[in-house]
């Protein structure tokens, strides 16, 4: 191990201009999303800018993830059109405007049952992990030869 050291300007300057000029780039998309998000909002019927429209649902959220599909799903199909904005951090700020809300048309009990088992097993499974991480830490347990390799994902 090396113990930690400051390094010569010369070595780091285009890391650290690098660094910064993405941080005011991402400043002015933000402040850029934001006057846009401004304007859309006193008129709300106005589509310009944005991309085709595209429907999507929790079983088929297309390139929607994570916080964008949480944000997205929340909106409340009495006002519609809504405007929702997600922070992407190191990226700005995205915008996305919710036209319609649908139910869906046919629901079958097996699938609703079929996912509602799948999540409540998807729960329990990471219930019990962080449960036996917890002891794992207190009793400074270390597994020499797992049964599977550590997956980094959620699993989502």
């Amino acid at each position: 191990l090396h113990p930690a050291q400051v390094l010569p300007f010369a070595q780091v300057s285009s890391e650290v201009k690098r660094q910064v000029t993405q941080r005011a780039a991402e400043k002015l998309a933000i402040e850029a999303a934001n006057e846009k998000l401004a304007s859309l909002e006193k008129d709300p019927k106005n589509a310009s800018g944005f991309a085709s429209p595209v429907w999507i649902s929790r079983n088929k959220p297309g390139n929607l993830l994570g916080p964008s599909l949480d944000q997205v799903m929340t909106v409340s199909p009495d006002k519609l059109p809504a405007l929702v904005s997600v922070s992407n951090p190191g990226a700005g700020m995205t915008i996305y405007r919710i036209d319609q809300v649908r139910q869906p048309s046919n629901s079958d009990p097996k699938i609703l049952k079929a996912q509602a088992g799948q999540i409540q097993a998807l729960a329990a499974q990471s219930e019990f992990a962080g449960f036996m991480s917890y002891w794992r830490n207190s009793a400074d347990v270390k597994v020499i030869n797992p049964l599977k390799a550590p997956s980094n994902s959620s699993g989502s």
